[in-house]
Order: C-alpha cells, then structure tokens, then sequence
C-alpha cells in the first residue's frame, strides 16, 4: 500500500443492493453514542457518526514534558478519489508524521457525515514517528460533482493547532436518477386535491446497458404512477396522481419500479403531499394549568384554506370573565382570537369553552375547549396544540 494514494474500488455492480434502497437520498447527520465512547476507533472500519453538538473530546493520556510540543503533517489532507458511480466505496488510508519533539496523541476522529467510518487509526505517534487514519467512503447515498466530506481530527496540540481537517473530495454519478430528486405535491387544500393534481418526474438512466421501466407500485395507495418512455432504454416520464382526498395532513410514499438494469435492478422515487383541512384552528384546545397565577393571555389562530372567502360571526365564551376579541388578519382568509384570562382564573372540571360560526360549508360552528391541566407549570398557562376541523 502506498503512502498517501491507497484507494480501493470495486466494480459497479457490487453496489446494486445499497443504491436500490436509497440512490437519491442524501446521507444525513445523526447523533452516536458511541463516538463519544472511545477515541481511538474499533478494529476493523466502525461507523463514527456525527450531529449537530458539539462533540466530547477525550483528556489527553500523554503527559508533556517542559519544552514538549507535539505537530502533526498529513501527506494528503484532501484526497480527489476522482469519478465513479454511486455505490462504488472508496478506501483511503491518510498518513501523517509527527515533526514535533513531544508524543502526539490522536484524541479522537469525527467524520461530518454518517456515509464515512474509521478505521483503526494510530493513536500515539513519537516524535519523528509515522501514523495512519484509514477511512472508507459509502457513496451509494451520495450524487453530484465535487461531494466533499471532511474529517476532524482532535489532537494534544496546545494551541490552535490541536485540530486539523482531512477531506474527501470527488464526483459521483448515479446509474439512475430522477429530475427532481423528490416528486412533490407541495401544499393544497382539498379543493385543490379533489382535482387529481399531477406531477410528472423524469427518470434518466446514465448507465451503458438500456433500461425497461415496468411493475411500479406506490407504498401508499393515495398516489397512482404511470411510465411513458421518452427515448427508448434512457428517458422516462414518470406521472403520478394524486387520487386521494379522504384524509389531511402530510403523506409520504415511495414509487418502487424494477428498471432491467442488472446493476440496479429496483429503483424507488420518494412523492410526498400535504392536504389542508379547509378551516384549521391552532391551538385546537387552550390548557390553563394550575395553582394561583396572574392574568393570562392566550392567542389563537383561524386559518380558512380554501379558495372561497369565509367569514366569522357569533364570537361567544360560556364565561364571562374570559375576553376575546376576534383580530382579522388577512381578510377573509386568516384570523387571530386574543384570549384573556383574569387572575387566578380557574377552569374548574367541567371547563369553559369558546365559540363562533363561520361560513365555511365544513365547519359551519368551531368550539375550542378551556381545560385546566393535571400539574401547576409555575403560573403559566400552557397550549397543546391541536388542530379542529
């Protein structure tokens, strides 16, 4: 193995079973325990994981001596592992020496992203003395030119040296993609989704052997796919429809289709939709804990998700101590209910509640409860948020 230039890669079609699973789905940063748990990596290559604290670095275990200043030199700090096509792993090892007059001690390494894992790196280099980090790059999650991904590396350096960044660099190319990544529906009322909305995604197919698309299926049955070859073996019109209005919120599914490409031989589009009710209320429910408290203000907002105009009339609360004024935001189309709780207002058991009529077809009367809570939160007066429709 060379120094510097150690690379490993393996033929395209190894890959076939990672990149089905997730071909366009970029790697993400997720929290690990256990790269908190030791610095000096596992035997073999271990998934380090990184998230978005700041992470624990172990006390170093070499005592310097008076005058002992350890340094560190990479001969590659930024490797180009050059071209290759998603799924194809990249090994490299990177070698360092120590030029310093102190024992360096390698404190711990931290990959930026989940697609990198460590091997078992050096951890006490002596002055004059060489180490190695080796490393192995997952790429079947990762697309597009110049992917950079960096490693931290935490040493016993005084100073602001202690800390040195290595990174992998390169282009990587996927045997099939989709434009767009994602085939998304975006946001629409259920006016809007009773219409059948489509969204159409082109699917390319970059390798050499010609694809045929067929068996696709949808994981969630409110969206039905459809195929239609643009240039035949290549290109590809994915349409797909929504054809489902029986429930709000968001949805979330894949359209799987086999691809006649040995090398990729499924391959899966995430379609994603958000329906909105036509008249939503946040918080659905306004929660008064208990105990003494001062007066309480509580804000609530009436959003009319349709394309007609909707107004709002008979504004009543069931106790008379509670004010509320009705706030017109945006005419029509959005409001706010201000709330005023009097001191050491108490909902008692049976609570209160508020109410008002609109005329929206689907909500033509909204109650919203005034429940008190089961713990005393210190006075204040907390909101669970719900949605009524």
């Amino acid at each position: 193995m060379r120094r510097g230039t150690s690379v490993s890669i393996r033929s395209r079609h190894v890959f076939a079973v990672a990149a089905a699973v997730a071909a366009l789905v970029m790697c993400s940063n997720v929290a690990s325990a256990q790269d908190d748990a030791d610095a000096g990596g596992q035997p073999g290559l271990t998934p380090r994981v990184t998230g978005p604290r700041a992470p624990t670095i172990p006390e170093p275990t070499v005592e310097l001596k008076p005058g002992e200043v350890p340094a560190i030199k990479f001969d590659t700090p930024v490797y180009n592992y050059g071209r290759i096509m998603a799924g194809t792993p990249v090994e490299f090892v990177y070698y360092f020496t120590n030029p310093g007059n102190g024992p360096l001690e390698i404190l711990k390494v931290r990959p930026g992203c989940s697609c990198t894992l460590m091997g078992n790196y050096s951890k006490i280099i002596q002055p004059g003395e060489t180490g190695k980090i080796p490393v192995k790059l997952e790429t079947s999650k990762l697309s597009g030119s110049k992917t950079s991904k960096s490693i931290a590396v935490y040493t016993n350096i005084p100073g602001p040296d202690k800390e040195v960044r290595l990174t992998l660099v390169g282009d990587v190319w996927q045997g099939i993609e989709t434009e767009p990544h994602v085939a998304s529906f975006g946001s629409m009322t259920i006016q809007e989704a009773e219409k059948k909305p489509v969204v159409k995604v082109i699917v390319v197919n970059n390798m050499d052997e010609p694809a045929k698309i067929d068996n696709l299926q949808s994981t969630h049955p409110a969206f039905k796919p459809e195929i239609r070859v643009l240039e035949p073996g290549k290109r590809f019109e994915l349409s797909i429809t929504l054809n489902s209005t029986e429930k709000t919120g968001g949805i979330s599914a894949g359209i799987q289709f086999d691809t006649g490409v040995p090398a990729l031989p499924r391959f899966s589009v995430p379609v994603r939709a958000r329906i909105h009710a036509p008249l939503t209320v946040a918080p659905g429910t306004i929660v008064v804990g208990a105990g003494p408290r001062s007066a309480l203000n509580r804000k609530v907002t009436i959003a009319n998700n349709t394309t007609e105009p909707v107004k709002i009339s008979d504004l009543k609360c069931s106790n008379e101590a509670i004010k509320v004024k009705l706030r017109e935001l945006r005419p029509e189309k959005l409001f706010r209910l201000e709330v005023s709780l009097p001191v050491g207002y108490s909902p008692g058991e049976s609570g209160d509640s508020i109410t008002f009529k609109t005329t929206c077809p689907s909500a033509p009367e909204v109650t919203i409860p005034i429940t008190g809570s089961l713990e005393d939160d210190a006075g204040r007066g907390t909101v669970k948020m719900e949605k009524a429709e």
